[in-house]
């Protein structure tokens, strides 16, 4: 692996001898800007290739009910909110759910947002991003630009699909993965939507088990699927 020097170049230095523009798609480093590396000549692929640019992004003074009506478009509990075309916050179904009991639908969602804003150049490597959602634990990567502007977000389901099969599929059985003081994670049968939520919040979980007075388990609700039944009852 070769490592570039700031005055090697960089997408956010003048001097462009190794710059984004004249190689798109590679990989180098910049101890001023930002960290990358390079195999010099291999060409990767850029996070703005499998990135969602439309339908995640909000004003940052929309109404929280604003914010949940863009949460149910694109299906997936998250909004990124935008001032001067800037990432300022970000909000997800958990920070909502968090404050579900006193929410007043009409009051900006800002002050419910998570702040700042973990982001990624557009033309960083996909294979460096899984790094960067590890570590920070996070399962979406807001992309900016040269100027940081909104370019566009990436979620962590896109990075395990931009990976090819055989390199994330290995002989595991599910037994394998489980650790030895797993617990199965259930509500009752009576319980609401709204409880279920609070349930896989609390656990950091994003499914719980159905079960019965007899506690035989009846069925498996996921976390999108009850917060999209919440929201469309709560918008409508």
């Amino acid at each position: 692996m070769e490592r570039y020097t700031h005055e090697q170049g960089c997408h956010s230095c003048t001097d462009t001898q190794y710059s984004q523009k004249n190689l798109p798609g590679y990989y180098h480093k910049c101890a001023r800007h930002r960290v990358y590396y390079v195999s010099k000549g291999v060409k990767m692929t850029a996070l703005s290739s499998i990135a969602h640019t439309e339908g995640f992004a909000i004003e940052y003074d929309a109404t929280i009910s604003e914010t949940m009506e863009c949460m149910l478009s694109n299906g997936n509990g998250v909004a990124v909110l935008l001032k001067e075309k800037r990432p300022l916050a970000i909000v997800t179904e958990s920070l909502l759910l968090a404050h579900m009991e006193a929410l007043d639908y009409n009051a900006e969602v800002i002050d419910l947002s998570s702040r700042p804003v973990i982001t990624a150049h557009k033309a960083r490597p996909v294979e460096s991003a899984f790094d960067l959602v590890v570590t920070n634990n996070i399962r979406r990567l807001v992309l900016v630009d040269d100027e940081g502007l909104y370019c566009g977000i990436v979620l962590q389901e896109d990075l395990f699909d931009f990976l090819e099969e055989d390199v994330y599929k290995v002989d595991l059985k599910v037994a394998d993965l489980l650790s030895s003081d797993a617990q199965v994670i259930t509500v009752d049968e009576d319980a609401t939507l709204h409880d279920a939520l609070f349930v896989m919040c609390d656990k950091h979980i994003g499914s719980v088990v159905i079960a019965d007075s007899q506690e035989k388990f009846m069925l498996l609700i996921c976390k999108q699927t009850a917060w999209d039944s919440i929201g469309m009852n709560i918008l409508t």
